[in-house]
């Protein structure tokens, strides 16, 4: 008899997750500005940015909101964020798994969550990079979430029909279409 399980379903593993309402502090935050005019802290249990004006150049103010993770090449992650403004306007750019997502997001004054797709094209910018220089105002983010797809891993037996890697055994009840039209099991 010959058993197999098809159609594994997809499970969601989650790589590196953060609710700020649980952190006291920004410690983990690298912040590589050199020029003053933006601040990040601890708000109301969000991550808060804070920006005077506009910097130069969008990445003068750039910061890693989450520690790293063990990317792997070929995989497709999901970031998600949950985020509000004082504001609307544009926030820069988010990097992640060797990819440099270029490009405006909008940030609005209601929560909304963002989804964003990385297929790792290298092991580098494990830790995501935030580049937000070009935004002014206050922004807070809730949480930040990278997952991937994983597939469930399901058995597969073929009693008596393979022994050590070698087909052997009845094979008197497979079970096939036929083809009327061309008499043979298609």
């Amino acid at each position: 008899l010959l058993t197999c399980f098809l159609g594994a379903k997809a499970v969601e593993v989650v790589d590196a997750e953060i609710n700020y309402a649980d952190a006291t502090d920004v410690n983990l935050v690298s912040w590589n500005s050199e020029i003053a005019v933006a601040r990040l802290s601890i708000q109301d249990g969000c991550l808060h940015y804070y920006g005077e004006e506009a910097t130069e150049n969008p990445w003068d103010a750039q910061f890693h909101p989450i520690g790293g993770v063990d990317v792997e090449v070929g995989v497709t992650y999901t970031l998600k964020l949950k985020i509000k403004g004082s504001a609307d306007g544009p926030f820069w750019n988010i990097a992640f798994a060797g990819v440099d997502k270029y490009g405006i997001f909008d940030v609005t004054t209601d929560w909304q969550e963002l989804e964003f797709q990385y297929e790792a094209v290298s092991t580098n910018n494990s830790e995501p990079l935030f580049q937000c220089g070009s935004y002014v105002g206050e922004w807070w983010i809730e949480y930040i979430k990278i997952t991937h797809e994983e597939r469930e891993q399901r058995p597969v037996e073929w009693e008596d029909i393979l022994v050590n890697g070698d087909a052997e055994g009845d094979f008197d009840e497979v079970p096939c279409a036929y083809s009327k039209e061309w008499g043979t099991g298609v």
